[in-house]
């Protein structure tokens, strides 16, 4: 592996020293050092000899190096199996050009394109079939597709099912392949309870009841509640990830809050109703309507009063819509350690009702794997802006704040 193909290992030496043990000596014999000369690739090419050269990271002058001569297979032979050519051959040759130098040949015979036969899950218990077919970017009929195969797998490990999922490939043919979706299913539902403390919202006690798997439907549902002398929050959520076996999300949120601020108390209680559907590979766009009623202000500091317009202290009505675009290539739902989070929302408020402002956010996430895909660094960035329409004074509550 590190250049030495001619390396030899003779018959082991056996020494037995009184008081000392048992001496084992290895003789090698390394030979010389040898470097790649000229790299070509011969037999069926789907792509011009020079583009499947530019793939592989093997150049002249190398070492001969015997896992990079493996990479460089593996990278030929996914571009094949990308393709549909799940079954290609590539073998390399070596040839002599000098004392210390190899020429390297990869020899590629395709095979037939091969296409799904059957695809067969296992393991789900609880989950439907037909929510995990869905994730699957291959079906049975489907040309096999590598990175297709891939991107199914990382689906699934994303919904947050399943504590393992794995697809083997079983060949049926010289044209086609089964494929075996095989499931370990995790606890879906959970019920969580502790003490907080934020430097925005002081001490809470908190509480969440939560399914993200219902009836194995993959319904999602939550019912969560923050509670303390500074903040009283309660929320339900549901929502449907596949509206009709469609990939279109649909989901609905209630709550009701009531929030102590430094200077007075404010009440509201609203919801939203949201549909997202993928715009192209894993990026979705979802649109939101949000409803909020705020009740007049309460336990106004007199201090305080000349700085809040009537319309503050009267409280009144938000309604919204809020466009979001977002894209999620994380490798894990729980654990993620590779892939990234990345948003952006536009708000508009003025459909109706007492205020009008237009809010801008987005949010960056990306996560570093520094140990065995285990043990991750995540760097996050937020930014956002607010501007008030129509000649409207923006109530301070909806105003970014530091702490939280």
């Amino acid at each position: 592996d590190n250049g030495y193909i001619q390396a030899k290992v003779g018959r082991p030496r056996v020494d037995i020293k009184e008081d000392k043990g048992i001496y084992i000596t290895f003789p090698v014999s390394e030979g010389k050092l040898f470097t790649i000369g000229s790299i070509d690739v011969t037999g069926d090419l789907i792509q011009p000899k020079e583009k499947l050269l530019s793939k592989i990271a093997l150049k002249s002058g190398d070492i001969m190096s015997k896992s990079k001569i493996r990479e460089a297979i593996e990278t030929l032979r996914d571009i094949y199996m990308d393709k549909g050519y799940a079954y290609v051959q590539v073998k390399p040759d070596t040839t002599d050009e000098g004392e210390t130098t190899a020429g390297l040949v990869f020899r590629i015979t395709q095979g037939n394109p091969v296409s799904i036969d059957t695809i067969q899950i296992r393991g789900n218990t609880k989950t439907r079939d037909k929510v995990v077919r869905r994730e699957l970017k291959l079906q049975e009929g489907d040309t096999f597709s590598s990175s297709a195969l891939k991107r199914s797998q990382e689906k699934l490990s994303r919904l947050g099912y399943f504590k393992a999922a794995n697809i083997d490939t079983i060949p049926r043919d010289d044209k086609t392949m089964s494929l075996l979706v095989d499931v370990e299913e995790t606890t879906t539902g959970a019920f969580s309870f502790g003490v907080a403390y934020s430097s925005l919202d002081g001490p809470m006690a908190t509480f969440e009841l939560s399914e993200m798997n219902l009836f194995g439907k993959g319904l999602k549902t939550k019912f969560g509640v923050e509670y303390g002398p500074e903040k009283k929050n309660f929320t339900i959520d549901f929502e449907e990830p596949w509206l009709f076996d469609y990939p279109v999300s649909f989901g609905v949120r209630l709550f009701n809050t009531e929030k102590e601020y430094l200077y007075y108390t404010k009440k509201s209680k609203g919801g939203n109703i949201r549909v997202g559907y993928p715009l192209f590979e894993e990026v979705r766009h979802s649109i939101s309507y949000v409803y909020e009623n705020v009740a007049p202000l309460t336990d106004i500091d007199a201090t305080y009063l000349t700085s809040l317009s009537e319309d503050e202290i009267n409280g009144g009505i938000t309604s919204s819509v809020i466009n979001t675009i977002y894209r999620d290539t994380t490798n894990d739902f729980f654990r993620p350690t590779r892939g990234s989070n990345l948003s952006l929302a536009l708000e508009y408020a003025g459909l109706g009702g007492d205020f009008h402002f237009i809010r801008t956010t987005t949010s960056a996430a990306k996560f570093f794997p520094l140990y065995k895909d285990k043990v991750a660094l995540m760097l996050k960035g937020r930014w956002g802006t607010i501007i008030p329409q129509q000649g409207d004074v923006l109530p301070e509550y909806e105003r970014f704040t530091l702490g939280g």
